[in-house]
């Protein structure tokens, strides 16, 4: 049966039909042809012109072989390239893209049977980055261009420059470090070196003293004597406190500095041990109706024990856990944020706002401390004692340090504190 007029009803539905990628393994390479279905393949391949066509091939199969398969790898990696370009793509990706051109090289008329054949022979031939994972091979080209190979080097020598540079910089800056260090030292040392009290000799002092008190008056020089031996004495106690205190605090010194003026550096661990000694006794002794400060608009203060609430918190791990509030401070935005330390992870540090926790009630007879947004709320701030819990109103009685009970406190005006919150 021949072929329908052009413009007629059956040529255009033929033609419609034709439109598009169809199957495959219906596909003549030699004669191109796409065929429609099984039954119209075989009738193609019944025909004179294929026979002509396929005895043509049995003549010289190899060529042929190898020229289609060149046509199908310079197709597949212009489409790589142009499109993706050095980035990392599964090769199923980049086959549907080329198979979209209907007169493409087909791969049943290639000498690679599939595509991961096809695949590992571009890793074998450098062409491309291959690897294979779960979701099947991914390729990577490797773009051997001269000028893209040219500018690749120029940006590898700009970089190295720069870092020479920036290396350079850094060791002008550190050197004049260096030499700022060692002026400072060596003014200081002068300044030491001029302010340094004469020595006494303390043998003489006293000699002094009890010839001037064996009289029947004191001079003048020997209450003199008195207050310098007095002085003496003290200087001797110091110096074994001094003694015990650098026993204590190991000082390091960076390399290119001279060490410090000695009575400076004797008072400034002086100082650091008084001070460290004092701050220990105002948290041993800390009066417990002093009240921690709020931020504006916030309930909680470092020291709370607090609860997740929220999933969005550490990508939900931590909801329904339980933290210590570190540092409280308010964002960009306008929220107050918290910074918590896990129950069972300690050094762990996570954030979370102030609307993702809700405050923690601890057993009976324990500390709990009073908060609420509200400035204006009675007793805000104050550390009590839960007495009481009331489960059908949620709220709990507590008693205050003077003594004074206060009840109907809700459960999220009390929330429990950490032993070393002052």
């Amino acid at each position: 049966m021949g072929k329908h007029e052009p413009g007629t009803a059956k040529a255009i539905a033929n033609k419609l039909k034709a439109r598009g990628l169809q199957k495959l393994r219906w596909y003549c390479q030699m004669c191109e042809k796409q065929c429609r279905d099984e039954n119209g393949f075989k009738c193609h391949c019944l025909t004179a012109a294929h026979q002509r066509n396929m005895q043509i091939f049995a003549s010289n199969s190899t060529s042929y072989l190898s020229q289609f398969s060149a046509d199908f790898q310079r197709g597949f990696l212009d489409i790589l390239s142009r499109r993706h370009n050095t980035k990392r793509t599964n090769a199923n990706v980049v086959y549907n893209e080329y198979i979209q051109d209907k007169e493409h090289v087909h791969m049943n008329a290639t000498k690679w049977t599939s595509l991961s054949q096809f695949v590992q022979h571009l890793g074998e031939q450098g062409l491309c980055k291959i690897d294979q994972d779960e979701r099947g091979w991914f390729v990577q080209w490797i773009n051997r261009d001269l000028d893209a190979l040219r500018r690749a080097s120029a940006l590898d020598k700009k970089r190295k420059h720069d870092q020479d540079d920036e290396a350079r910089r850094m060791r002008q800056v550190q050197a004049q470090v260096r030499l700022a260090q060692s002026t400072a030292c060596s003014k200081q040392q002068g300044e030491a070196d001029r302010n340094a009290p004469e020595e006494v000799d303390l043998s003489k002092a006293e000699v002094t003293m009890r010839i001037a008190s064996s009289g029947e008056e004191k001079s003048s020089i020997g209450k003199a004597c008195a207050r310098v031996v007095k002085r003496g004495i003290w200087d001797d106690e110091e110096e074994e406190e001094q003694q015990q205190v650098k026993q204590q605090i190991d000082v390091e010194y960076t390399k290119g500095q001279r060490e410090a003026p000695r009575h400076k550096l004797d008072n400034a661990m002086r100082k650091i041990v008084k001070e460290d000694q004092m701050y220990s006794k105002r948290r041993r002794t800390a009066d417990v109706s002093s009240r921690p400060s709020f931020l504006e608009g916030a309930w909680v203060v470092p020291g709370l024990i607090v609860k997740v609430v929220s999933k969005k918190v550490d990508n939900g791990r931590q909801k329904n856990r339980k933290g210590k509030v570190l540092r409280c401070e308010v964002d960009r935005e306008g929220h107050v944020r918290v910074t918590l330390e896990m129950q069972g992870e300690p050094g762990s540090r996570v954030s979370a706002k102030q609307s993702q926790i809700e405050t923690v009630l601890p057993d009976l007879g324990k500390a709990v401390l009073l908060v609420s947004k509200r400035a204006t709320m009675a007793h805000r701030g104050a550390r009590a004692t839960l007495v009481d819990v009331d489960v059908g109103n949620f709220c709990a009685k507590v008693r205050l340090p003077d003594g004074t009970a206060v009840s109907g406190v809700e459960y999220d005006n009390l929330c429990k504190i950490d032993l070393d919150l002052v």
